[in-house]
C-alpha cells in the first residue's frame, strides 16, 4: 500500500457495532483495517 493518510468519517452506530465485533473475533486487527479492506474490496477489478 503506501504512505497513510489520518482521516474522519461518520458512519452508522450499527454499522460500527458489527466492525467492532468482527475486531473482537479477530477478524480485523483495528477499525482503520476494517476500512481499508472494504474500501480494497470495492475497488478489486473482479468486482465489475
Amino acid at each position: 500500500m503506501g504512505k497513510k493518510k489520518t482521516i474522519s468519517i461518520s458512519i452508522d452506530d450499527d454499522l460500527l457495532k458489527w466492525i467492532d465485533q468482527q475486531i473482537e473475533i479477530k477478524r480485523f486487527a483495528q477499525r482503520s483495517h476494517a476500512f481499508e479492506y472494504a474500501i480494497e474490496q470495492l475497488r478489486s477489478p473482479k468486482r465489475q
